[in-house]
């Protein structure tokens, strides 16, 4: 097998673990993952299109509308128009989405510094560049 093969095995593997344990996490909160990925967004993005929401995460747009019409819901981020173009609809976080991110960030932090603890700082930052590195194919 090549590596690159082994290496998309091994992200394929790790996204399964990975997505099933950020749901137990984020299920607390009364989100699903992709719900709470488009929150931190938001909170680190923000104020941000659902466009660039989508640009961003690399989800589809209906996904992103489903999802930011959950959040909205649940009082954790606020929609307003485009100045500009009343067609865009600009996200912004609530304090209560703040408070949620920060929340969760925090289990997911400490669960994250047991997780990698074997893993040297040097290398989870070589680790991190690779990632940051692979795009989506063209």
């Amino acid at each position: 097998m090549s590596n690159a093969n082994k290496m998309v095995k091994e992200l394929l593997r790790l996204g399964t673990y990975l997505q099933r344990e950020g749901a137990r996490v984020t299920r607390e909160f009364g989100l699903t993952q992709q719900q709470f990925v488009i929150l931190v967004a938001i909170k680190e993005q923000g104020p941000i299109s659902q466009k660039g929401i989508t640009s961003e995460l690399l989800y589809e747009k209906s996904s992103v509308s489903k999802c930011v019409t959950r959040l909205l819901s649940l009082e954790l981020v606020k929609i307003s128009r485009d100045k500009d173009d009343s067609r865009v609809a600009i996200c912004r976080i609530t304090d209560k989405g703040r408070d949620v991110v920060e929340k969760c960030m925090n289990i997911m932090k400490s669960w994250n510094d047991d997780w990698l603890q074997s893993i040297p700082d040097s290398e989870l930052h070589n680790v991190v560049k690779i990632l940051e590195a692979i795009g989506p194919m063209k």
